[in-house]
């Protein structure tokens, strides 16, 4: 495993925050008599397109799964589960944060303070990366829908396997130093894609509905407009609905309204 000289992240003691059932999340038991006990973890997916360059881990109270693309400092408490060959972190620590409570999700959001350029593109990437794989993934069971229940319990499965379709991106917003513009451009993409958990994620780790991230000049309230994602759109306009006003430098100054489909 790689290691890169980064400090642990502080935050408040949060162990007595609730913890609510997920798929994505999953207690790991090894085959081995000798194997460590089971660990409840916040699972992600692996990121492709990086060429080779790391993400800083970002460390948290509770157990988080460290990706392929993950560089993790040395000073952090490591977990390997024999039986998957996945590799978990967290802060130094005695007592047991859930990866799916209240606390865990609040700590999925855009870091404050300024990000190395070049780890912001990275980061940036790897989000949107994310949106669109899981927009598949959702649009791959909407496919299935009419399918035998048995196909489908084999697909839904493969996808718990596999951290569910909003688990990979809350895990990159809590296990990555994300900038709040490098949020703000995923939830463009996930307007576009009409990815809906992943928009509604995106929202909560601070991005705005009405942003117009450089270079596209356009908010993602229009590009879920421009695509006709309607439930995204609905999610957009709920968390500010003064974005319905907003004109895009991009579309000729047109309002989501005017461009919707």
């Amino acid at each position: 495993m790689l290691h890169a000289d980064d400090e642990p992240a502080t935050t408040n003691e949060a162990a007595s925050l609730g913890t609510a059932a997920s798929p994505a999340r999953a207690a790991f038991v090894s085959t081995s008599a000798s194997a460590p006990p089971p660990i409840d973890a916040l699972l992600g997916r692996s990121v492709g397109g990086l060429g080779g360059q790391k993400l800083r881990f970002r460390p948290q109270l509770f157990w988080q799964e460290v990706l392929p693309e993950h560089a993790a400092s040395s000073c952090l408490q490591f977990h390997m589960d024999w039986s998957s060959g996945r590799n978990f972190a967290r802060q130094p620590g005695d007592v047991e944060v859930p990866s799916n409570g209240g606390y865990a999700r609040s700590v999925a959001r855009a870091v404050e303070g300024s990000v190395p350029e070049a780890e912001a593109r990275l980061v940036g990437r790897a989000l949107r990366e994310a949106v669109r794989v899981a927009a598949v993934r959702v649009a791959a069971v909407v496919r299935y829908r009419c399918a035998s229940v048995a196909a489908l319990t084999i697909l839904l499965w493969r996808q718990v396997q596999q951290g569910d379709d909003g688990a990979a991106v809350q895990h990159l917003l809590s296990s990555c130093y994300c900038p709040l513009a490098a949020v703000e451009l995923a939830l463009c993409e996930a307007a576009k894609q009409g990815h809906t958990e992943g928009a509604r994620l995106l929202l909560a780790a601070g991005a705005a509905a009405c942003a117009q991230p450089v270079g596209m000049g356009k908010s993602a309230l229009h590009a879920a407009a421009e695509a006709g994602h309607e439930a995204v759109a609905r999610l957009l306009v709920h968390a500010d609905p003064q974005a319905i006003h907003a004109r895009s430098e991009a579309l000729a100054g047109r309002t989501p309204l005017q461009v919707s489909k």
